[in-house]
């Protein structure tokens, strides 16, 4: 018999309760007459493992002692360590086992494993032969359409191959597609473009502009960003100019050409690719479409020149038209601005020229012109101009474009 009196209550197996106490892990009451052997077995270590703060069982290790482990073990039909129907399947060769004997340096002329192997492909040769690709695809379908902005895409497409290897591969790429022809070869016979399109094409392809971009590349990170600061400011003004209203005129385009006049290679370059950000999304994408659709007849050669990089062309081309409209003012002007350097560079270059600009100007000022642009030594050459042609400089209002005598 079994007192049931409260406080006495017993147990007649041993591990029971005795005294009222409840032990953790062990089923009591009703709760232990209904649960099955198994699901009391359960719980009780369940509850035995939580009092004693154990872990769960780690997952069993199916690995093959003696093998690697081997990802594609985990699909059945690769199965070939543990399917028996796959045993004839032969299995991957095992790693050669580590050298245990120390290794010899190298010596002059001698030809180790690491010389012979095959070197990885270089990321920035493959990439650049991929963009090279993309942008001969961009020239060609342009080349075949009848877009009437193709002339201004195939710039745009030669403004974003911005770095020499690129250019390299496009020049390499398109002569072994077509039997070697050159790239500036299609260029030059390209129907779309007018003569100043091509000049401005090619000065894009060319070896100057490879030197340029190679030496922006290796600046370090703070020249490089001051270089992209002052660009910035450079291509708000040009792009303030280019959208005012009224643009049209020699004052814009003599504002153009001292924004682009004095910068060098490395400062347009930057110049170029700024505006085309600071474009991009309009009908407007590159500095050259810009300048070319605002300005027209003299005034677009003013501002195309300084696109050029050469201070002297575009001296020499403002100097023409400050000349043909008859305006002392702004030859001093011009001369002012361009550096003395300039300016004996370009008296050796193009004496002739200058000495026709200042014979060309009204009578009271000829005597100081001739003194800005080089005094005797222009009166030297004018007077030579003269027994070899006559000068094809004149003032001119209604801003024709000069003729040239078929003598000079």
């Amino acid at each position: 018999m079994v007192d049931a009196s409260p406080g006495a209550i017993t147990d007649s197996k041993p591990g029971g309760v005795m005294s009222g106490e409840l032990k953790p892990g062990v089923r009591h009451g009703a709760e232990a007459q209904t649960s099955s052997p198994k699901t009391a077995s359960f719980v009780d270590a369940f509850h035995a493992g939580i009092a004693a703060g154990s872990k769960p069982a780690a997952a069993e290790d199916l690995r093959v002692p003696g093998k690697p482990p081997d990802i594609s073990a985990l699909m059945p039909w690769m199965d070939v360590d543990h399917d028996p129907a796959t045993a004839a399947v032969p299995k991957r060769a095992p790693k050669p086992a580590a050298s245990t004997t120390k290794p010899v340096a190298p010596t002059t002329g001698s030809i180790t494993a690491a010389s012979t192997a095959a070197t990885p492909p270089d990321f920035a040769d493959t990439l650049a032969a991929a963009k090279a690709s993309a942008f001969n695809l961009e020239l060609e379908v342009l080349r075949l359409s009848n877009d009437p902005k193709a002339k201004y895409k195939v710039q745009d497409v030669l403004e974003r191959a911005d770095d020499s290897l690129t250019r390299t591969k496009m020049k390499k790429q398109y002569a072994a597609a077509n039997d070697g022809q050159t790239f500036e070869t299609m260029i030059q016979s390209s129907k779309g473009l007018d003569e100043r399109d091509k000049q401005h094409a090619l000065g894009l392809m060319s070896d100057q502009r490879d030197a340029t971009t190679d030496k922006i590349a290796a600046l370090d990170p703070q020249a490089r960003a001051k270089l992209e600061d002052e660009a910035a400011v450079w291509a708000d003004k040009l792009l303030h100019i280019t959208r005012s209203d009224d643009r049209d005129d020699s004052e814009h385009a003599d504002q153009i050409a001292n924004i682009l006049g004095s910068r060098t290679p490395e400062e347009l370059e930057v110049i170029r690719s700024r505006v085309r950000l600071q474009t991009s999304g309009t009908e407007r994408t590159t500095t050259y479409e810009e300048l070319d659709r605002t300005f027209t007849g003299r005034d677009k050669d003013i501002v195309l020149a300084g696109l050029t990089g050469s201070p002297t062309h575009l001296a020499s081309t403002r100097l023409v038209d400050a000349a043909m409209e008859g305006d002392p003012a702004r030859i001093h002007r011009i001369v002012k601005e361009l550096k003395p350097e300039k300016l004996a560079e370009l008296r050796t270059m193009n004496p002739m020229l200058l000495a026709q600009v200042a014979s060309s100007m009204p009578a009271e000022h000829r005597a100081e012109i001739e003194a800005a642009l080089g005094g005797a030594y222009l009166r030297q050459r004018e007077r030579a101009s003269r027994r070899s042609c006559s000068p094809w400089i004149s003032p001119s209002p209604t801003r024709a474009t000069p003729r040239r005598p078929s003598a000079c």
